[in-house]
């Protein structure tokens, strides 16, 4: 799949999902963004295609259809005839190779960033003691107390004001020297929140967002992913906390995130702190705690599919001269006669669909664009073809859209609809 389209995409999720989180934050459940977040960052990363008929590429494949047809709208070049012009004065190679440069360029300084951010927070937490005194016992009796039982290590650092949760494989939680926990309303609410972290392996998905960051540095949506996973991170560790707490300690805990949002500390990819970012959005989403509705629980699990259905799927529609096995079973319009039929086929990059690796699923319409169909003689209004992909059979009639005469043959150009039969 191309890298580009990957990006498209996913910049296409996170822009619907900054849509949705504006109209119904603090409406439904916060692990909806965090599962519409996810749902970026695997399109972002990972190269699937599984094709649907509610693409939202297809939808715009057919207004541009009838647009085109009805003569609403006239383009003098298409995507192909562009990028024959530019050719002609640029070297298409040669620019390939400079933006390749750049990215390099790009994910060397962003990574250099990032691991940087990693030593610094690996300092910090080698350079911390080991604590197992009272403290901790205690700590350790609060969260057995909610039924919160996993092995964490703690230390102790003078280099911090706000405890820290970190670690993938051996997580552990940082506590300042002068953290109290005699005062256990607001020690306990800060600990139950630095474990909401470590049990949903915040940790962990920070690095993935840091290479992700490194390897997309050029897409200004992979930036305002790593921003809001960020925020959406601390407020669901806000809302987890609050439901082992109780809804009326809302107002003590939004108070005591506001007094550690006074304490700095440099923040890094290695681990999560109480009062990270978005301090206001954080505090009227504690005040406005509450259980959803059972509409919000429903629309909870409709929305991530809408989205991954409409934006994360694959459009249906084929670069003609890609498609293997097309055959042209029909000719209406033009001059007919009967001489042998030249179709182009390029099979080196005919790997695109047949990638074993790739998860595909038969879509019930493909469409066929920029076909290039060559005949002795002039080429027909339109022709009916048929081929075959994932195992079922395709047919259709693809309509003439240009036509050239070179060297004594004639170019035409098809696009069109075709139905799985």
């Amino acid at each position: 799949m191309n890298y580009l389209y990957m990006n498209a995409s996913a910049a296409a999720i996170i822009i619907v999902t900054l849509l949705i989180r504006k109209v119904t934050i603090n409406k439904i459940p916060h692990s909806v963004y965090g599962l519409l977040w996810g749902l970026a960052t695997v399109r972002m990363i990972i190269p699937f295609n599984v094709t649907s008929n509610w693409c939202v590429y297809n939808i715009i494949f057919k207004f541009r259809d009838y647009f085109f047809a009805n003569e609403i709208i006239t383009l003098q070049y298409n995507g192909r005839q562009i990028l024959q012009l530019f050719s002609r004065y640029v070297e298409l190679d040669f620019i390939m190779e400079i933006l390749f440069v750049i990215w390099v360029i790009g994910f060397i300084i962003v990574g250099n960033y990032f691991i940087m951010s990693y030593l610094i927070g690996m300092r910090l937490i080698r350079n911390s003691v080991v604590c197992d005194g009272a403290e901790v016992e205690k700590i350790e009796h609060w969260l057995k107390k909610h039924n919160l039982r996993m092995n964490i290590e703690f230390k102790v650092s003078k280099e911090i004001d706000v405890p820290l949760a970190y670690g993938c494989i051996k997580p552990g939680v940082l506590l300042p020297t002068e953290f109290n926990v005699s005062n256990e309303v607001n020690a306990k609410q800060i600990m139950l929140h630095e474990f909401m972290h470590i049990k949903y392996r915040h940790a962990l998905i920070k690095l993935v967002l840091a290479v992700l960051l490194s390897s997309c540095w050029f897409n200004p949506c992979a930036w305002i992913l790593f921003k809001y996973i960020n925020r959406d991170m601390e407020i669901s560790c806000d809302r987890h906390a609050l439901e082992l707490l109780g809804g009326e300690q809302r107002e003590s805990y939004a108070l005591n995130l506001l007094k550690a949002s006074q304490m700095q500390y440099r923040d890094s990819v290695v681990y999560n702190g109480f009062a990270k970012n978005s301090i206001k959005e954080r505090i009227v989403a504690i005040m406005s705690f509450k259980k959803m509705s059972v509409f919000a629980l429903v629309l909870s699990f409709s929305i991530p599919a809408s989205v991954a259905t409409v934006f994360a799927t694959t459009d249906n529609r084929f670069d003609g001269n890609y498609v293997s096995d097309l055959e042209v079973v029909e000719e209406v319009g033009g001059y007919q006669v009967y001489e042998e039929v030249f179709v182009t086929m390029n099979e080196s990059e005919l790997a695109t669909y047949t990638d074993k690796s790739v998860v595909t699923r038969a879509a019930r319409d493909i469409y066929i664009d920029d076909y290039e169909h060559i005949t002795t003689y002039r080429s027909p209004d339109t022709i009916v073809v048929k081929f075959t992909d994932s195992g079922y059979t395709y047919k259709g009639t693809l309509s003439l859209t240009e036509m050239k005469v070179q060297n004594g043959k004639y170019y035409g150009y098809y696009r069109g609809w075709t139905a799985r039969q």
